[in-house]
């Protein structure tokens, strides 16, 4: 939740550090077109789930954070130990067959 709040707006960093140099700009477009669907599909449901169920909503809308949360729980990922760069030849052989 903080990498968002902090210099690393939008969360592009993580982006950044998943993806080796040869397919970067591919892997942070992807979590970018992700991040703008989410974001227009709350503005299109979270009104008619606040119609539907008024309080209640907000349960639903604790969902999806929590889900995140899960997610960050149980893919034990570390970035800043990985070195992206080296997994790059790698990359490119596979992309080559």
């Amino acid at each position: 939740f903080v990498h968002s709040a902090l210099p690393g707006g939008l969360g592009m960093p993580i982006a950044t550090l998943s993806y080796p140099p040869a397919i970067r700009p591919t892997g942070v477009g992807f979590a970018r077109a992700i991040m703008r669907t989410g974001a227009i599909a709350g503005l299109i449901f979270w009104p008619m789930l606040w119609g539907a169920l008024k309080t209640e909503a907000f349960y639903w809308l604790a969902i999806v954070p929590f889900l995140g949360f899960l997610t960050c729980v149980l893919i034990n990922w570390e970035p800043l130990g990985a070195n992206v760069d080296a997994e790059d030849a790698e990359v490119l052989a596979e992309l080559k067959k």
